[in-house]
């Protein structure tokens, strides 16, 4: 069963849609290797599209850009199959310390022509996207697996994404609502295990 499967991914991977142009970065998946890989999903998102991501050709073009301008150009995929063009901008986060503590973790901020807007980040597990648009609502682009990050991606919508496992459930009591952070008194919130 195992080899029937590697056979169906290989040829998947051979029929993939691509983008024109050089340097490709995302590569639709789609029919037998998108379901193979679909069981292997810890987020599970009604409706979804399945990419692979190629993480060293980013990882090259962003350490040349790193080099030259600080900034770059990057098409990112939707669910409905189109692509929108960001400009993006290294955003770190982290103070110096932390930052020279953990070199590879990186976030950037991107701009389409449109206004839609991307909040971005890179490590060594992968990227992680959330794109901010008027016109396609929240979109979320993130690794497929938790082992294969470097990979395969899921696009999707906000909207498609229902949390079917498991509830939340607060465990702080408190005699009342706290009126602002301000003038709070903390001293009575009990915390319930």
């Amino acid at each position: 069963m195992q080899i029937i499967r590697i056979f169906i991914l290989a040829i998947a991977i051979f029929c993939v849609d691509q983008i024109d142009g050089q340097d490709v970065l995302w590569t639709r998946v789609q029919g037998d290797a998108a379901r193979l890989l679909d069981a292997r999903r810890y987020i599970k998102p009604e409706k979804y599209l399945t990419f692979q991501f190629d993480y060293p050709l980013f990882k090259s073009k962003l350490d040349n850009n790193r080099r030259n301008s600080g900034s770059f150009d990057m098409q990112l995929p939707l669910p409905d199959g189109n692509f929108i063009l960001f400009h993006l901008t290294e955003t770190n986060i982290f103070e110096e310390a932390l930052q020279q503590a953990y070199p590879g973790f990186t976030s950037f901020t991107g701009i389409s022509d449109e206004g839609d807007i991307l909040k971005l980040s890179y490590s060594p597990f992968g990227i992680n996207g959330m794109i901010i648009s008027e016109k396609y609502g929240y979109v979320f682009i993130d690794p497929l697996t938790l082992h294969d990050h470097q990979q395969y991606y899921q696009v999707y919508n906000k909207v498609d994404f229902k949390k079917k496992t498991g509830n939340f459930t607060c465990g702080v009591k408190s005699d009342e609502r706290p009126k602002s952070p301000q003038t709070s008194d903390f001293s009575r919130v009990e915390i319930v295990s």
